[in-house]
């Protein structure tokens, strides 16, 4: 039987550090949620979360974020939502639909182990192997493509991403190439890697798909404004194919100044792991960073070193 993992996290070194489980709703958590489902017809998606928020004060820290994680997804989804990205500023809808349309739930599947997390296109060129078909290059996470930290990304034996119109891509060992940051260690730095796959361009059927701009090795300033993008599990559909986007505009909190790492604070959970981390610029979304580990509220990120890992599997 396949046993899943998910993982917002650092690279483990132990099986006690290994990504967790997912973790399974409490009565209160589905009750709220129940609650959220009643709200729906008077109130706006914005206002219901903020009530909650406001309301619940008991109970861990975690707990309280996986409860409100869910009661957004599902009043979300009752008003027949694909996300959760509330407009601010220049951080429009019609960009977050850029983002959000080339960004997938995605889950990878080491001989029955698998885990989930996010990945985007970073990258896409036409097949010249095959006419009609394309090379997509997805970043995520770098632990991601370890297992956690316990695999080698050749031990991959399939990995499934989630396309549009209720339908799932499933691409197996033999089609794949892997590239995973050389910075990569104990530390957030560079817990980054990509996957290339050769599909049919049935990716392009979402409305404004294109492959996400990006800059590598950013320096953010304190307090900056950026957008996340990602599938935290509360959000993920158990066959992928009805995930619910999280997009979430949030403040540039510690930056490292001698690794370039810096912190977010937002709440999500795991599967947001690999998820994008954009500025504007010109009125485009720009990744600047990868989500790789969190405590819950706040989230790390790790400035891309994406071009030279593109080389290597284009």
């Amino acid at each position: 039987m396949e046993k899943e993992n998910d993982g917002l996290s650092p690279q483990p070194q132990s099986e006690a550090s290994r990504i967790p489980r997912r973790r399974v709703v409490t009565v209160g958590a589905a009750l709220l949620a129940g609650e959220f489902a009643v709200m729906l017809g008077v109130a706006k998606l914005g206002d219901i979360i903020g009530k909650s928020l406001r309301s619940r004060s008991q109970g861990n820290a975690e707990n309280r974020i996986v409860a409100d994680l869910n009661a957004t997804a599902t009043a979300a989804a009752k008003q027949g939502r694909i996300d959760t990205f509330q407009p601010e500023g220049e951080f429009t809808q019609e960009l977050f639909y850029q983002v959000r349309d080339a960004t997938f739930a995605t889950k990878v599947e080491f001989n029955g182990e698998a885990f989930r997390a996010t990945t985007w296109v970073i990258h896409q060129k036409p097949s010249n192997k095959k006419e009609g078909y394309s090379d997509y290059v997805l970043a995520s996470a770098g632990h991601l493509l370890t297992g956690g930290g316990t695999r080698k990304p050749s031990d991959i034996k399939t990995v499934e991403i989630a396309l549009p119109y209720n339908s799932s891509f499933h691409e197996d060992e033999k089609n794949l190439s892997f590239a995973l940051d050389p910075r990569a260690g104990n530390e957030a730095i560079g817990d980054e890697g990509v996957i290339r796959i050769t599909e049919p361009d049935i990716l392009g059927i979402r409305p404004r798909f294109r492959a996400l701009a990006y800059q590598d090795n950013y320096i953010p300033k304190p307090n900056e404004r950026m957008l996340l993008c990602g599938f935290p599990v509360e959000f993920m559909g158990q066959q992928l194919i009805n995930s619910l986007a999280q997009g979430v505009v949030a403040n540039v909190q510690n930056i490292n100044s001698s690794t370039g790492v810096w912190t977010i604070k937002a709440e999500s959970d795991h599967g947001m792991s690999g998820g994008s981390v954009s500025i504007v610029r010109n009125g485009v979304p720009v990744v600047v960073g990868i989500l790789v580990q969190g405590n819950g509220s706040e989230l790390t990120v790790t400035p891309l070193n994406m071009t030279p890992l593109i080389k290597r599997v284009s």
